[in-house]
């Protein structure tokens, strides 16, 4: 059964932010640094930053969460100049280890929005750090956090842990970066058989066959490989890929899901579960009854890319109910306010 808790009154045309629960799964969204008495956001980036934490330490305390069960926070921001805003306000919230494995990414905001948090928990469970010599961050956050077994990184890069040198080339940055997840996957008391989901951001899109060759080298069988997105991103000078997985180190055996007609041309699966863990790959708007995609009308591709996440879960044995997070990538901002309420008709709030 999920539960959801939403602060109302955050003004300026975003999402309200929202806590819900489903099982031992606690995932946050929309929090963004709104004036929780005005509603309005600040000009001040900083402002927005320390409120956005504070907002989202209040969401967890209305939702009965203690910030030790929160095991990875996605910080969006607009543009790379708000990175400078990140650690103080980070501090705020989380100000002794352990603390969260953190991932920042860039994207278009709404006007005037300078910052939105996610973040994912474990209900019940509290936070241990996962650190590998060589692999560690200039922020204050960690390689990697686990709650139980459940184990999120913060973003991985292809630096090699002996010298924190970086080769030029693509592809061995990309051999670097699949041994730095698996490093810390172990480091947290698993292996890659435990990994469930990865987000790849890859800087040039052409090295996606280089991409999918080093993943097919670590998950050989076609019947049991983690979920993944890639996304084209814009990385620091020098970087090729960058990544954020999960995985459960429990030993659980990785299960793969398939909808007939909704795949991909990669050979990934369409979701992956891995002990109480489903994650999927992107889900398109492709109709399954003649595995084309829809190009042609933006609602009902977004329409029929959401019964295929429905189809999804079912396939699995779960409904509805069983889904406590959902990112929609869309290309055009303003088309933000469509998709929520259509997420919201069909996918229940």
């Amino acid at each position: 059964m999920r539960e959801t808790i939403q602060f109302s009154g955050v003004g300026a045309g975003l999402e309200p932010p929202t806590l819900t629960k489903v099982g031992e799964l606690i995932a946050v969204s929309s929090v963004s640094g709104a004036d929780p008495k005005s509603g309005a956001l600040p000009a001040d980036p900083g402002a927005q930053f320390s409120l956005a934490f504070a907002n989202f330490a209040r969401l967890l305390a209305a939702g009965g969460v203690d910030k030790a069960s929160i095991g990875l926070v996605n910080v969006w921001i607009a543009d790379r100049d708000a990175r400078a805003h990140i650690d103080a306000a980070w501090l705020e919230c989380f100000p002794q280890s352990p603390r969260p494995a953190r991932r920042t990414n860039e994207a278009p905001l709404p006007e005037g929005c300078e910052v939105l948090l996610q973040a994912f928990g474990r209900d019940g469970a509290s936070v241990a750090e996962v650190t590998v010599a060589g692999l560690q961050h200039r922020s204050p956050i960690p390689a990697a956090a686990t709650l139980g077994s459940w184990c999120f990184s913060s973003v991985v890069g292809g630096e090699r842990p002996a010298d924190k040198s970086l080769s030029e080339h693509a592809p061995d940055q990309l051999a670097q970066t699949f041994a730095n997840a698996e490093s810390l996957v172990k480091a947290a008391g698993g292996s890659m058989d435990g990994m469930n989901h990865m987000w790849v951001y890859l800087a040039d899109p052409q090295h996606n066959r280089a991409m999918l060759d080093t993943y097919l080298s670590h998950f050989t069988d076609d019947t049991s490989r983690p979920a993944r997105k890639t996304v084209p991103s814009t990385l620091p000078q020098g970087l090729h890929v960058q990544m954020q997985f999960t995985a459960d180190v429990s030993g659980a055996k990785r299960r793969n899901f398939d909808v007939p007609g909704v795949g991909h041309h990669d050979p990934i699966p369409l979701g992956s579960s891995v002990g109480s863990l489903l994650q999927s790959s992107g889900i398109h708007g492709m109709d399954p009854a003649t595995a084309t995609m829809i190009t042609d009308d933006r609602a009902r591709e977004l329409r029929v890319a959401l019964r295929n996440v429905r189809a999804l879960v079912e396939t699995t044995g779960g409904g509805l109910d069983s889904i406590a997070s959902l990112t929609v990538l869309i290309r055009d901002l303003t088309h933000r306010h469509a998709g929520a309420s259509l997420s919201h008709e069909m996918l229940g709030s």
